[in-house]
């Protein structure tokens, strides 16, 4: 009895010295958050993320900024004193009858948040939105540098001068009395209004008789100032290549991770992967780029590893040369990401290959990168198979298009120049810049076969980039240098100086040569200079 009883307790005693049953692992990566709100801007700088280029509201910080309906909810979100109550708002409509629409407005003033944000507003600025339907808006000029935007009464009276809104309470009156001559009263809003709607996207009249009102955009989720550059270029194994925004990443969702020390946001590379369409074939690797450094994933690496846009290490921010860093395991694998591309087993731990597909470049090799870089992004192609045409004088018509298609050129355009048939394959690119103010032409002519002089190209690209808000340097005294700076004409002067002072145009043998033919080579190389301004 007493040896049963001795065993008995040795037994305990060995039980209770075993190690506990390991614990589960706790997931890193959780969420997503959907964001109510996502507002991007390459001019944006107290924002934020890694570059301080961006600001994500959730649907709780909206309605908090709708239910207290104050600048002091705003303020706290780094948005300023923004909110703004009872303005007024007009639009003419003519659906056979004229009639006045009149809207009194709660919600943010877009130019005051913007001017918290760090942008400059005194000038030419485009703010852009993006609905839940794909709706979409690009208004030129938004903060009314060149032409102000008005509340107007019956009589073409300009009342008071209104600016671009995200309207978070509105109510309508319509009137067809057109000898009233003054607007009729509205009824008062606020957070205990039923008149609650979903960011709608706002702004006021160039002229009496501008309609505005069918262009109003509800259920804005995305909002852009000015330009946002692409953020990551994704490259799948067919060798397609796809440039996604930060803010088109961040309306994806938010996932929140843990690597260690680090708190990140931001989301998970296989989610990314799988929005995109891409797959990660059996013997391919995932290479992530980044600022001259790269690293190789394999399939199975890609459970943990997160693509993060906002981080911080034991509570301090984390400082990034570009918007995204990757982490993997248990910490950071690559900063300063850039791409992400499928690769073959034969070509992992190789140096990433950047030679575009052209035969014709090699006695351009100051060009090659250029060419390379822009054919990724697909603003240029080459003019027949494996041919680029380096040397070839580009039309006037193609680096319009060009343009368009590095910096997303949209705006409603109902007509174009006379010479630019409809249906041509500039035509849309042309008739979006017309409308823009980017394209004056000659008259009614734009020439669009004609070849394109490098000081004509340099005031395309420098209203393209003015008008998107980019920070560009006065010209001032840049060209002094040049020998046949007299040869500038006084209209691209300011465009020329100021591209020059930007780095953009080098000139050649100590001559900016505006008058001479631009070719296909010399286009690629100005246009990637001028996407990578900071």
């Amino acid at each position: 009895m007493r040896r049963c009883c001795l065993f008995l307790i040795v037994a305990v005693l060995l039980l209770l010295s075993l190690p506990a049953p390991a614990q589960a692992a706790e997931t890193k990566i959780s969420g997503p958050d959907t964001p109510a709100l996502v507002m991007s801007g390459s001019s944006i700088s107290r924002g934020q993320g890694f570059l301080h280029n961006y600001v994500v509201l959730s649907g709780d910080e909206l309605d908090h900024i709708a239910a207290t309906a104050s600048g002091e909810a705003t303020f706290r979100l780094g948005l300023g004193d923004c909110f703004t109550e009872a303005l007024v708002y007009s639009t003419y409509e003519d659906h056979g009858t004229p009639a006045w629409i009149y809207r009194r407005v709660y919600g943010l003033d877009l130019r005051l948040m913007a001017e918290a944000l760090g942008i400059d507003t005194n000038r030419v600025m485009s703010v852009s939105v993006c609905a839940d339907d794909g709706m979409s808006k690009t208004l030129s000029d938004a903060f009314g540098f060149k032409a102000a935007r008005w509340t107007y009464d019956f009589s073409g009276v300009q009342v008071a001068t209104v600016p671009p809104i995200l309207a978070l309470y509105e109510t309508t009156t319509e009137t067809q009395d057109l000898a009233a001559g003054v607007i009729p009263d509205l009824p008062q809003l606020g957070p205990a209004s039923p008149d609650r709607v979903d960011n709608v996207f706002g702004y006021g009249q160039t002229d009496i008789r501008e309609i505005t009102s069918c262009y109003w955009v509800k259920n804005v989720r995305r909002l852009r100032i000015g330009t946002e550059a692409p953020a990551l270029t994704v490259r799948d194994e067919g060798g397609s290549v796809t440039d996604t925004s930060l803010s088109s990443l961040i309306s994806r969702g938010v996932w929140q991770a843990s690597f260690g020390t680090v708190k990140a946001q931001g989301m998970p590379v296989e989610r990314l992967l799988r929005d995109s369409g891409v797959k990660l074939p059996a013997g391919h690797y995932l290479r992530a780029q980044g600022l001259g450094s790269y690293v190789d994933l394999t399939a199975a690496q890609l459970a943990d590893a997160f693509l993060a846009w906002q981080a911080a290490d034991n509570g301090s921010a984390v400082k990034n040369a570009t918007p995204l860093r990757l982490y993997y395991g248990d910490g950071l694998v690559l900063a300063d990401l850039t791409g992400l591309s499928v690769i073959t087993a034969a070509e992992a731990d190789l140096p990433p290959v950047i030679e575009p597909g052209f035969t014709d470049l090699d006695s351009y090799g100051w060009a090659k990168e250029a060419v390379a870089d822009l054919s990724r992004r697909g603003v240029v192609k080459g003019v027949s198979a494996g041919r680029f045409g380096p040397g070839l004088n580009i039309k006037r018509g193609d680096f319009m298009l060009m343009l368009a298609r590095a910096y997303d050129l949209s705006v409603e355009a109902t007509d174009s120049f006379k010479d630019v048939p409809a249906g041509s394959y500039y035509y849309d690119a042309i008739a979006t810049a017309r409308a823009m103010g980017i394209a004056k032409g000659e008259g009614s002519l734009f020439k669009p076969e004609s070849p394109i002089t490098r000081q004509e190209a340099l005031a395309l690209l420098h209203r393209t980039l003015t008008l998107n808000g980019q920070e560009l340097p006065a010209g001032g005294s840049a060209l002094d240098g040049f020998i046949d700076a007299a040869l500038v004409s006084d209209w691209a002067r300011d465009a020329t100086g100021s591209l020059v002072a930007a780095g953009v145009i080098q000139g050649s043998n100590n001559a900016v040569n505006p008058l001479g033919l631009l070719t296909r080579a010399e286009m690629a190389v100005i246009l990637k200079r001028a996407l990578y301004l900071q």
